[in-house]
């Protein structure tokens, strides 16, 4: 069998780099996609945790909201039972002290 000549050689290592550039060019392709894809998942993600954070303060809103209405209704029955004690007292000490 006789050695192939250099020519032969090097039309090999040719084709030997052709396909290596080839392959490599397919990767860099599926790091660009890849990074895209990177780059939409983060988006996608940022704007649920944004969705996500924004319902979070409308509740807290709504409920230090119906705390503020449960606080103003017992502070207006504290009156109330304040005012209705101090007619009952009121009536009793009339009663009482009446000549």
């Amino acid at each position: 069998m006789a050695k192939p000549g250099i020519e032969e050689r090097l039309a090999r290592l040719e084709g030997a780099y052709e396909q290596i550039d080839r392959r490599l060019e397919s990767i860099e392709r599926g790091i660009v996609d890849l990074r895209q894809e990177i780059r939409e998942l983060r988006t996608y993600i940022d704007t649920k945790i944004e969705e996500v954070r924004s319902e979070m303060y409308s509740r807290f809103d709504a409920l230090d909201r119906k705390i503020d209405d449960l606080r103003r209704m017992l502070i207006y029955m504290a009156i109330g039972f304040i005012t209705a004690f101090a007619g009952l007292i009121a009536t009793i000490l009339l009663i009482i002290l009446k000549p």
